[in-house]
């Protein structure tokens, strides 16, 4: 209870002053009491051990009893804004105290440092994390979404001393390949003798060989347990190099931080260039970064990812802060059938990265989406800018890709990647282009839907990126009114180089058009039409569809007119024309003689209708308008005389004359 009520005080200072004094104790205590998650053989074991409450109680006493402290830091040459606001390293107790006490999750998370999301624009960028045991909750996902936030190394915990291995180093090592992420790898040193540390040195071979892990991967001494720190830490971490060395691991650097006593010493056995430096700010800026003079610059172990639920430790790699990495993705384009992608990409990480791809790359959904092998072509333009890079003059790339349904709708991000193996996996280095890329075009015509004759014919285009791998067409006849199919009809596609030269950048535009004649019948008489251009996976025109409906059409024209109505002789001799589109279906006609004031027929006469072309030239979108003519020669009777007398011309289904018909009536006339 005493131990949890000096961690609430402490976390409490922050809050009750802006003094950098305070903040110096604060953290030094942080990071005295709460490390970060390197951890020791004990800790990465999760054991629980003994613990001096006593020495916690005089520390958090002086503390609280303490107005005026002051923390002097051994870093001063951190570069520009090192200031006292530094959560001292403080070696050794980093992974002792770790060993000897687990705290609640709730409390170990607040930690000398801020907690931020990795991806931050306002904190420095994350190059590179490191994993123990500690971080076995790590998934592929996790991984995965690491190497999308930016992080291009994972450094795993191997061993420590000479018989304890991190029991999920082969899965972390295993899951972080899989993300395309680099490997490398750092024991944790506790040899006082050179003849300890050559042990440990040749334990760390050992299992990276079990591991399988080439001699071109980076192997780290951590430098920071206190019993290290001794006048011979220099030969003794020469005899580590050494012996790795001869065990056929040459490519070795230190990790270490700046209140280990033997800094400084440490580091100019391979230089700064191969040390991997830790010191935490209090609060990490992208505006403040420390540390250029080393490789690596270790800023927070209280990064958090989104998606895991504990802090991670957190890196910025400097050996790639001066390389050059970047390209540009020129144009990505549909044409024709292929999704065009041009651009180029150098990066000086590229030599010996001798494989190159374009890929694919669902954004959205975190998604690769097709992985082509390219061959890159001379870019002589790019190198006159890039004239220092590795091989610029060979960094353009232009590829076809067919396109399919996949591509369809994503946010397509393209990467263009060198990677030293064929399949494109291992170790690698990718231009990602800033933004990102859909297809999703739907364009369509109904040019013209007429009744020619006794036909319905229907003219038009659709061009749609969603046709890719759809490749049965269709016309279909819809009842707008009444939701219903009224004709489906499989089609062939035809040129229409006018649509490819509107929308060249939609999928197959230049084969679009569609012409089609259909035979007009009486269900389609009077309907709201609607015209459905369709492509299908499936032959049946159901199946995954991309569709385009057309604006509704009604065919209800019904003209006519009596040309001649006269008596002659004792003859009443009628001729005109009748032409309707609901007269299709209907192959009997009459003409009946109405006495529109009574209200009753006076007669009704079958008629054979006959060639009327200039009614068709005047109304060639009305059904079957070339054979509309009718004449009759009526014999004239007493009971015709004297009447208001409308003339009905009549198509039926019927040979009465009832049943389903359609009139035309002419206006009342006396004989």
């Amino acid at each position: 209870m005493l131990l949890l009520n000096i961690r609430f005080y402490l976390l409490k200072l922050p809050l009750m002053t802006r003094s950098n004094l305070w903040r110096d104790n604060y953290n030094m205590i942080q990071n005295f009491l709460f490390r970060n998650n390197r951890g020791s053989v004990a800790k990465d074991k999760h054991r629980i051990t003994g613990f001096s409450i006593v020495g916690l109680t005089v520390l958090g006493l002086f503390l609280m009893s303490t107005t005026q402290h002051s923390v002097v830091h051994a870093d001063t040459t951190s570069g520009a804004g090192a200031t006292s606001e530094t959560a001292p390293f403080i070696a050794g107790t980093r992974s002792n105290l770790d060993s000897k006490m687990i705290l609640p999750a709730n409390i170990v998370a607040q930690q000398a440092c801020d907690v931020f999301t990795i991806g931050d624009a306002g904190r420095p960028r994350v190059d590179m994390i490191d994993v123990s045991s500690y971080q076995s909750g790590l998934t592929q996902a996790n991984y995965n979404k690491m190497k999308a936030f930016g992080v291009k190394t994972v450094v795993v915990k191997l061993t420590e001393s000479t018989t304890y291995t991190n029991p999920y180093a082969k899965a972390q090592i295993k899951m972080a390949q899989n993300a395309g992420l680099e490997i490398r790898v750092y024991h944790y040193a506790q040899f006082t003798t050179a003849a300890e540390a050559k042990n440990e040195a040749a334990y760390f071979a050992k299992v990276a060989k079990s591991f399988g892990l080439s001699s071109k991967v980076m192997f780290y001494a951590d430098m920071e347990e206190g019993k290290t720190a001794t006048s011979n830490v220099v030969n003794n971490l020469k005899t580590f190099y050494s012996t790795l060395a001869a065990n056929g691991y040459s490519n070795y650097a230190v990790y270490t931080g700046h209140g280990y006593k033997y800094c400084d010493a440490i580091v100019n056995i391979l230089g700064q260039k191969k040390a991997w430096i830790a010191q935490y700010p209090y609060q990490p800026s992208s505006s403040n970064l420390w540390n250029f003079s080393y490789a690596a610059w270790q800023f927070s172990s209280t990064a958090m990812l989104p998606g895991y639920g504990s802090t991670i430790d957190v890196s910025i790699d400097y050996t790639s802060v001066n390389a050059v990495n970047t390209g540009s993705v020129d144009n990505v384009s549909l044409s024709g059938t292929n999704l065009q992608v041009r651009g180029w990409h150098v990066s000086d990480e590229s030599e010996g990265k001798n494989y190159s791809f374009i890929i694919l790359y669902d954004k959205t959904n975190g998604k690769e989406l097709g992985r082509y092998k390219i061959t890159r072509g001379v870019r002589n333009d790019v190198h006159k800018i890039y004239a220092n890079v590795y091989n610029s003059t060979n960094s353009g790339f232009l590829i076809n890709i067919p396109f399919s349904s996949k591509l369809v709708g994503k946010d397509i991000q393209v990467i263009s990647r060198y990677a030293q193996s064929a399949s494109g996996e291992g170790s690698y280095v990718d231009y990602r282009s800033p933004k990102t890329y859909k297809f999703n075009s739907d364009h369509g015509s109904s040019d013209s839907v007429k009744i020619s004759g006794t036909q319905l014919q229907i003219k038009g285009w659709h061009a749609s990126d969603n046709s890719a791998s759809k490749p049965n067409s269709f016309v279909i006849l819809y009842d707008k009114t009444n939701r219903k199919e009224l004709g489906r009809y499989k089609i062939s596609r035809n040129v229409r180089n006018d649509v490819s030269k509107a929308y060249p950048n939609i999928y197959n535009s230049a084969n679009s058009g569609y012409t089609l004649n259909i035979p007009y019948s009486s269900a389609l008489a009077g309907k709201n039409l609607q015209v459905i251009s369709r492509y299908s996976d499936a032959a049946s025109g159901e199946g995954s569809t991309a569709n385009y409906w057309s604006k509704s059409y009604q065919f209800t024209n019904n003209r006519g007119s009596i040309d001649t109505a006269k008596v002659v002789g004792n003859q009443l001799q009628i001729k005109g024309w009748h032409a309707s589109d609901n007269s299709i279906g209907k192959t009997n006609s009459f003409i009946i003689l109405y006495d529109s004031t009574n209200h009753r027929e006076l007669g009704r006469y079958k008629i054979s209708r006959y060639a009327r072309k200039v009614v068709n030239k005047a109304y060639p979108n009305v059904y079957n308008s070339v054979n509309s003519g009718f004449m009759i020669n009526i014999p004239m009777t007493s009971k015709l005389k004297n009447k208001n007398i409308q003339i009905i011309s009549r198509y039926s289904n019927l040979t009465s004359g009832e049943g389903s018909y359609v009139d035309y009536r002419s206006s009342a006339r006396k004989f």
